[in-house]
């Protein structure tokens, strides 16, 4: 398994020369108000958590308490107002989305994805996954991580990934295993443009973007301008922490419903056969036994937790994280009021349970 990590994040890397950027400015806005005073133990908290962050490729660290930005620092050379490639913190995204799509009935969870695209009728396997196991990333289908490095390069050699991941094999029978990786999210884009009758970040952008004012500079795509909804969107911290708090407060903005209470909730329901991944977040719950010795399903979040709540032990219970590759962080922490946002350069062990031990409990050991 670690042979296999180690490939696939090789193969990550080693495609980055080739990437195309969407680093173009995004101004700062007036959305937040600054209040650096919190108490002189959080004010240490974050000191620790930022210095931490900045030794360990860090780019940008910022915490949202209510509407405040109680600490904000960027390191390594960057600015509040370069966006940065969030990588699978996209999929939080994702999740979402498909709940407003849901609440609005254009599609049900338990929709049979072989009804919308035929091509699933063909494998007694694939006429049984549904909407809601491509959401949990349970559908069972196999994971290519070529398409993940394919639609990221200037120069394509898959015309059309939504394609490619339709033609995968199912290798295991939805709803009982729990795989990581984008294949699941391609499918479900390819099924969400039938459905919505039209391109899925135009549906996104009218439903959740557009309300809270959140703005990205730039989302990858394929050559047939199919959107990368496991891993496309560059944005800033400030931007990427606008959506955090939409997901606290389940669905309100600035004293208004903007999403219908209880939709977001949806995506921070354990799976069960995987109770620490939700509709595209990571939650703090404790990893099943089964599960334990395979670290390949945290690619993207480092933990060592593999006992007890698995983001942080000491956690809150509803806390939950959007997380991507290179470190990037979008942690939210309802009970605490909090939104968190980290962007990072560089991906290290067990990141999650150093960086919040020292944020949130002021603990180095």
């Amino acid at each position: 398994m670690k042979a296999y990590i180690f490939a696939v994040m090789f193969a990550v890397v080693s495609c980055q020369a080739q990437l195309k950027t969407f680093d173009n400015i995004i101004p700062v806005d007036d959305t937040f108000s600054k209040n650096m005073y919190p108490t002189s133990a959080q004010s240490r908290n974050y000191r620790l958590a930022a210095d931490f962050s900045k030794k360990r490729a860090g780019k940008a660290l910022i915490v949202i308490q209510g509407y405040d930005i109680v600490f904000e620092e960027y390191h390594n050379g960057h600015a509040a107002e370069v966006p940065l490639h969030i990588w699978s913190g996209t999929k939080g995204f994702t999740g979402a989305m498909g709940m407003c799509a849901v609440n609005e009935g254009l599609v049900s969870l338990d929709d049979k994805i072989a009804d919308t695209i035929p091509e699933f009728k063909k494998d007694p396997r694939k006429a049984k996954i549904t909407m809601r196991h491509l959401m949990n990333f349970t559908s069972g289908l196999k994971i290519k991580f070529g398409l993940t490095k394919d639609m990221m390069k200037e120069e394509q050699t898959i015309p059309d990934v939504y394609h490619e991941a339709i033609q995968l094999p199912a290798t295991k029978k939805p709803g009982t295993h729990f795989v990581y990786g984008g294949t699941h999210h391609h499918v479900l884009g390819a099924f969400l443009q039938k459905k919505l009758k039209e391109d899925p970040i135009s549906y996104m952008q009218r439903k959740i973007f557009n309300p809270i004012g959140f703005r990205y500079s730039g989302w990858y795509r394929d050559s047939q301008g199919n959107p990368a909804l496991p891993f496309g969107c560059w944005t800033t911290a400030r931007e990427w922490a606008k959506f955090g708090i939409l997901m606290r407060d389940d669905g309100k903005w600035k004293g208004k419903q903007v999403i219908p209470q209880g939709v977001l909730k949806q995506c921070t329901i354990p799976t069960p056969v995987m109770p620490v991944f939700g509709f595209g977040f990571w939650l703090n719950q404790e990893v099943p036994a089964k599960y334990r010795k395979d670290l390949g399903f945290f690619f993207q979040m480092r933990t060592n937790s593999l006992f007890g709540p698995a983001i942080y032990p000491r956690g809150p219970k509803d806390l939950f994280v959007a997380a991507g590759h290179l470190g990037n962080r979008c942690y939210v922490i309802p009970s605490k009021n909090l939104v968190i946002v980290r962007l990072g350069s560089k991906n290290y062990g067990d990141f999650d349970t150093k960086f919040l031990k020292r944020i949130l409990d002021g603990r180095i050991f």
